[in-house]
């Protein structure tokens, strides 16, 4: 997560004074219902109002804007676009600033607009007033049924929320901190701006101010490879074996969310692959139901030609007009009662019961194939999950979106195939005693890893019956025990597997491998192997 309490957004505060403040607006952008930029020349004030991630900061990456502009960015454009930004203030030590903007209008008049922006999770808003506080658009809007706090309509006088009144830091004596110490959350509860692990680094009256007039010192917390938390300056009881400092806050909260899922492009994209692949393995699993009641209802065409060869060879005794015959069944040595259409003659009743066994036959081999399929569809879908599980990077999603295109589960987006750009296929390296080890973190990677670059005599790797990366170790000559361990250990932690789980991994040289025409992404087959047992680890 990335932690902004009140403290934290004050020191933000003056940072993002230090670089726009007295610049002029000159464009606004809109990227999603939950997120817009402000540009100042190149500066590039962004904020997002999504519950994951509410914060505002100067970002260095470039987004695509939306083809069709937002009523709440027209309205913006219409009175920002030209105005100066004369001051960022915070209300107290809430987690709300306040952007003040003054322009000069076609009559040769000063107007003041104000644009507040509330950090506070699910319900973050940007809202736009005048010089008096009413408000002229919001980002989110509610009715006061919506809202018991307050309304949040065009309007209406902003009003700042208040939930529970608490003390400003500044004027909090060592005494009162003290005993807020002594009482559960007590800090966090009744000293404004004080969030959760804020109030675990407070000791003292001391701490506090220490912390209210020390520089900050952004850094992002780290537990292996995963982001545990973005802070603006030191904290005390995060669990991290590694720490990396960065010179301002917005370096690191560029940096963070660069790092993380919590951008909203990463984050939004996921959410909509991830339904995308799960509404495939519903409909998958409900044709597996049907098939089987399709197979159960087949699989006894032996009955019907049974009844056949019964009536064949009593034909003679059956006559037209009978609507049942007793007969003697040679398969089971025992009487079998076979029902006949008494409108059909003799011939055409053994006609009927043979078309209906080769029915049932090719009905009951046709869903047999099919379950094979649908098994294999299944099994692949839940392997791409778990890419999509593993997946830390934008670009990483984007292969696995590509590949989703390809197979025809999800359409291309219009603007999409207007600014399409060939993509380079990458995959992850890593050097292990000199030898260069490449690794797979999507079926498109591994497919472009294992068939267009792995030389003949490269080895391979892939955990047994698992969806997960392909490894390849480039060849120097030897593959030694150590080395193949290492590989073995790679492609267990790309796996779907849990950390620790022990899994058995494949090893062979690429050219043992063969890829059947029409099979689906980073799929192979294999006959000439080996196998060794690892436990999957908690990092490479």
């Amino acid at each position: 997560m990335l932690y902004l309490d009140g403290i934290s957004i004050g020191k933000l505060k003056e940072e993002l004074k230090a670089e726009v403040e007295g610049k002029k607006v000159g464009r606004v952008y809109q990227y999603s219902k939950l997120s817009l930029a402000i540009f100042f020349g190149r500066k590039n004030l962004y904020f997002s109002a999504n519950a994951n991630l509410p914060v505002c900061y100067i970002k260095t990456e470039k987004e695509e804007s939306l083809d069709t502009p937002m009523n709440f960015s027209l309205n913006l454009r219409k009175n920002l676009i030209g105005a100066t930004l004369i001051d960022i203030d915070q209300l107290g030590f809430d987690r709300i600033l306040v952007f003040k903007f003054r322009k000069l209008n076609e009559l040769g008049e000063l107007k003041i607009f104000k644009l507040y922006f509330e950090i506070m999770g699910k319900h973050s808003n940007i809202i736009l007033t005048d010089e008096g506080d009413q408000i002229l658009d919001l980002m989110k809007k509610f009715s006061i049924e919506e809202n018991k706090l307050r309304p949040l309509l065009p309007g209406v006088k902003y009003e700042q929320p208040i939930l529970d009144k608490k003390i400003n830091p500044l004027e909090v004596g060592p005494e009162q901190v003290k005993e807020f110490l002594s009482l559960p959350k007590g800090v966090m509860k009744n000293i404004e701006g004080v969030g959760r692990y804020t109030a675990n680094t407070i000791k003292s009256h001391e701490d506090l101010i220490s912390i209210l007039r020390s520089k900050p010192k952004p850094r992002v917390y780290f537990d292996g490879r995963k982001v545990v938390l973005g802070s603006v300056f030191n904290l005390e009881g995060i669990k991290s074996d590694r720490v990396v400092e960065y010179p301002n806050i917005n370096e690191m909260i560029n940096s963070y969310i660069a790092l993380t899922r919590s951008s909203e492009k990463f984050s939004n994209l996921l959410s909509r692959l991830t339904s995308e692949v799960d509404k495939g393995i519903k409909r998958n699993k409900k044709t597996l139901k049907v098939l089987e009641r399709d197979i159960a209802k087949n699989e006894k065409y032996d009955s019907a030609k049974e009844a056949g060869d019964i009536l064949a060879a009593n034909l003679f005794a059956i006559k037209k007009g009978m609507d049942r015959a007793v007969l003697f069944d040679f398969y089971n040595n025992c009487e079998r009662t076979i029902n006949l259409d008494s409108e059909r003659s003799p011939k055409e009743n053994l006609d009927r019961y043979y078309n209906k066994y080769a029915k049932l036959k090719r009905g009951y081999e046709f869903n047999l194939k099919r379950w094979d399929e649908v098994e294999e569809e299944i099994k692949y879908l839940e392997g791409v999950k778990g890419f999509l599980e593993g997946s830390s990077q934008l670009d990483e999603l984007e292969s696995i979106e590509e590949e989703l295109i390809q197979g025809k589960y999800i359409k291309e987006a219009v603007s999409k195939k207007k600014k399409k750009k060939v993509k380079p296929n990458k995959y992850g390296t890593l050097n292990y005693n000199g030898y260069e080890i490449l690794y797979g973190r999507t079926n498109l990677e591994n497919d472009n890893l294992t068939n267009k670059i792995a030389a003949r005599d490269d080895m391979w790797l892939h955990a047994k019956d698992v969806p997960g990366g392909h490894v390849i170790i480039r060849n120097l000559g030897d593959f030694s025990e150590d080395l193949i361990l290492k590989g073995a250990e790679i492609a267990a932690y790309l796996s779907k597997a849990t950390p620790g789980e022990k899994l058995t991994i494949d090893y062979t040289l690429k050219k043992n491998l063969k890829k059947p025409k029409g099979s689906k992404p980073g799929f192979v087959i294999y006959h000439v192997f080996q196998s060794i047992v690892v436990a999957k680890p908690e990092s490479i």
